[in-house]
């Protein structure tokens, strides 16, 4: 019984230990890949949606210019980007949400989204996003019954332009998110931003203009921050509504501007961080300290909230003076090779203008004035990539950044015959190739000092050579694989072709046939018989020889 458990036991170990390598040898390491949508690429995606099917966590997704008139459906941890958020426009068709999120972790950069359904808010969504992390960066939302429908906590959008919607941003049970340098103008249904159930979340840096409404409302929501923003021409700047329990407090409003766009607040939030007020265009103190600050605090309509420190001049507007750009760029993927395309993308930003011109220094002694360029790098090492952008005034700035550039590997095996081998007649080559940049285009091989010749299939490949058509003797065959870019370094293995020893051992074969056949009953037959009847004639023979002799010595005595 003991020796029966220790030989189960070791069944089990056994069991175990190949299922583990079974999946150890099936589980690869994946590296996030770059597809393209749109351009003329081979292999590039026409629609957006089947490149998001197709993709995998961590992937990015490049969407040359164009109009793309679909819906998409985002369940994957993706980055999508547009190459302008000018020319790069998704259309709904008047069909649902044109972009509805339903996964943490995604970005979505320089796109225009437009035209959704008329329905409700639920169904008629520029961007729906219910994840979290999610970051919706430099587009346009515009002509679409919401704008933006944030449904959950912890996302962040910045540098878009969401305008000419019946409502802008929509925040609903979603805490901590942050809205910043955003400029949301004229959706005027409804509202231009409107917190509902949304708590400690930061609005800051945004121009908010042009509602014939609401410029911002807070319905029971709190602890929310909401400083440098611009309020500017809109029926209403901010209306605090009050509930019945009183939800909507704790909120913090400073540093704003307010300018023809008058407040309503009704329950009990700060409006000055204690330094600090706001700006109110239709402010009527004065500043006999001339120290910035209104003498007299500013009456918040609607309850007993005050504004203990406004502004006697605007904050966030400034002076006409131009306001140089911002440059800044990514690249993708993110640990490229040599002979890899590597996809630039622009990422700078004017905020009083715009980018007119852009030169892009790649470190290796090539240059591109493109917004989003291509470039390979034929050598590894380290590279500094410099992207200087200059705007409609003439100022400019400018971005560094390093990228590391691995060799890319490429080999080549030959497989069969095995080197020292003995060989003759036709033989057939054999082998494998590998590459970790471009896939293997074609495997050459040639023999001794003869011409490379190409061999079929790759990256298994095979040759087959005859060897009647060479010397006997010591021969070396090499191969090398090509991915489209570069040679692998060569193999080579070395044989000894013997043709002679082949007529040797057929002449042999003969002899034993030869052997064989002598060796046979049916011949020893035939030689016995042969044997009897010499035998028999020799008899004969010698009997009338023996006679003949006789006869005539008897005569010669008579």
């Amino acid at each position: 019984m003991k020796y029966r458990k220790i030989v189960f036991l070791t069944i089990i170990l056994l069991l175990a230990t190949y299922i583990n390598i079974g999946i150890t040898e099936n589980t690869k390491a994946y590296s996030a890949e770059t597809l393209y949508v749109g351009g003329s690429g081979e292999g590039n995606y026409t629609l957006i949606q089947d490149a998001i099917n197709d993709a995998w966590d961590g992937d990015t997704i490049f969407i040359y210019p164009g109009i793309y008139q679909e819906t998409i459906f985002i369940h994957k941890q993706l980055t999508i980007l547009g190459a302008d958020k000018e020319n790069t426009i998704i259309d709904g068709k008047g069909i649902g949400n044109v972009i509805k999120i339903e996964r943490d972790y995604v970005k979505i950069q320089n796109l225009t989204i437009k035209n959704t359904s008329q329905e409700n808010m639920e169904n008629s969504s520029g961007i729906s996003i219910n994840g979290s992390f999610v970051v919706i960066s430099n587009c346009i939302i515009q002509d679409c019954y919401l704008g933006i429908y944030v449904k959950i906590k912890e996302n962040t959008i910045e540098y878009c332009d969401i305008k000419e919607n019946s409502a802008g941003l929509y925040l609903r049970n979603a805490d901590e998110n942050i809205v910043k340098n955003c400029t949301i103008k004229n959706n005027n249904q409804f509202y231009g931003i409107s917190l509902h159930h949304s708590n400690k979340n930061r609005i800051s840096g945004c121009i908010i203009e042009g509602q014939d409404s609401l410029g911002m409302s807070i319905i029971e929501s709190s602890s929310n921050e909401i400083y440098h923003n611009v309020f500017r021409n809109n029926q209403y700047g901010i209306r605090i509504f009050m509930t019945a329990e009183n939800v909507s407090h704790g909120n913090k409003l400073y540093e704003n501007d307010f300018i023809n766009s008058p407040v309503i607040d009704n329950s009990n939030n700060s409006w000055d961080n204690g330094v600090h007020g706001n700006y109110w265009s239709d402010y009527q103190g004065k500043d006999n300290n001339n120290d910035s600050i209104g003498d007299i605090p500013y009456d918040i309509p609607g309850g007993l909230n005050k504004d203990n420190y406004p502004l006697m001049k605007p904050f966030n507007i400034k002076t006409p003076e131009n306001m140089p750009p911002i440059a800044d760029f990514t690249f993708t993927p993110s640990n490229p090779k040599t002979y890899e395309t590597i996809q630039f993308i622009d990422e700078s930003r004017d905020q009083d203008g715009n980018i007119t011109a852009y030169h892009w220094d790649f470190g290796d002694g090539n240059t591109s004035n493109e917004q989003n360029p291509t470039h390979t790098y034929t050598s590894n090492g380290t590279f500094h990539v410099t992207l200087q952008v200059t705007d409609d005034k003439g100022a400019t700035d400018e971005k560094t950044r390093n990228i590391m550039v691995i060799q890319s590997i490429i080999s080549v095996e030959i497989t069969q015959p095995e080197s020292g081998e003995n060989i003759s007649k036709t033989v057939i080559i054999k082998g494998t190739a590998y590459s970790t940049g471009e896939s293997i285009k074609y495997v050459e091989i040639k023999i001794d000092n003869g011409s490379w010749i190409k061999t079929e299939g790759a990256p298994n490949w095979s040759y087959n050579w005859d060897t009647t058509k060479v010397a006997n003797g010591i021969h070396t065959i090499y191969a090398r694989s090509f991915d489209g870019n570069q040679y692998s370094p060569i193999a080579s293995i070395t044989i000894n072709v013997n043709n002679q020893a082949d007529n040797q051992n057929n002449n042999q074969n003969n002899n034993n046939q030869i052997d064989n056949i002598k060796n046979s009953d049916e011949y020893n037959e035939k030689q016995d018989d042969s044997t009897k009847i010499i035998l028999f004639y020799l008899i004969f023979i010698s009997i009338i020889i023996i006679g003949s002799i006789l006869i005539i010595v008897i005569i010669k005595r008579r």
